[in-house]
């Protein structure tokens, strides 16, 4: 009976962990809004989920983005404070995002111990590798600042071709 309770119980936990994992994967409804209510929701989703608040700036935006862009955007900074909250708990977390000449910067910044980056890049970790794949197919470039007792800080930027910009 004791046994019989306790794969009962590692089934159910497995069960739970398999329907988190697959709510993460849903294509976030992102569609009908603007790049800064996606950048908000993120951000509040991550702060409802963790227990943990973020320090959010966001400059000028594009008034029309196109979707790739928005879920790009989306899922890098969901990425990037999903790991510093796995891999620095209690520290600060800030995201900024800002237009620039012709695309978008993004920045997602920890004050947590930080880590080796050649170290990381040879053990290819599979969070840096996609976050890095979605913004190069984007033709953007993807940073990682970190070293030990650094803290992290992600940077990406987006080219785009917009000529309207929305103030924040």
């Amino acid at each position: 009976e004791d046994d019989f309770s306790t794969v009962q119980n590692a089934i159910d936990s497995g069960l739970n962990d398999l329907r988190s994992i697959a709510a993460g994967l849903r294509l976030p409804e992102v569609e009908s809004l603007t790049l800064k209510q996606t950048i908000r929701n993120v951000v509040k989703d991550h702060e409802r989920i963790a227990g943990r608040n973020v320090s959010i700036h966001i400059g000028q935006l594009p008034k029309i983005t196109p979707l790739p862009v928005k879920i790009t955007i989306y899922r890098l900074i969901q990425e990037a404070l999903s790991n510093s909250s796995k891999h620095a708990p209690g520290a600060t977390l800030a995201v900024v995002v800002e237009g620039m000449n012709g695309g978008l910067k993004i920045e997602i910044a920890d004050s947590g111990e930080g880590f080796d980056i050649n170290t990381i890049q040879e053990n290819s970790s599979l969070g840096l590798a996609g976050m890095n794949e979605r913004v190069e197919v984007l033709g953007g470039r993807l940073v990682v600042e970190s070293s030990p007792g650094e803290g992290t800080i992600i940077r990406a930027q987006i080219p785009l071709d917009v000529a309207e910009i929305e103030h924040g």
